[in-house]
């Protein structure tokens, strides 16, 4: 998790989970958008959270499809609490090292 990524940064072309399948294997990676409104699921996270090209977008998100019908990985408002509900509560030793951390 994490991220603060802004596409209009790169010239507007919204991101794709083929472009950090490659360095991210069987690991699942959610990032987010630095405005909160948007983010980019890897395959992994995408299959964790159960979505594929037959998922409904909730009421209020956005699911970006490529020219295939898949979904990109990147995901907006509502659409992002997909994954935001699979991913589990940080053990206390993680909690506390990522306070360490800031």
């Amino acid at each position: 998790m994490g991220g603060d990524w802004d596409h209009e940064a790169w010239g507007g072309e919204l991101p794709s989970r083929s472009w950090i399948d490659s360095v991210t294997g069987n690991h699942p990676v959610f990032v987010s958008r630095y405005d909160g409104h948007m983010a980019l699921a890897n395959s992994k996270a995408l299959e964790l959270a159960g979505i594929n090209r037959n998922t409904r977008v909730p009421a209020g998100g956005e699911m970006k499809k490529d020219a295939n019908g898949e979904y990109t990985g990147v995901l907006k408002d509502e659409a992002m609490g997909l994954v935001y509900k699979v991913i589990p509560d940080p053990s206390e030793k993680n909690w506390m090292n990522t306070c360490r951390l800031q």
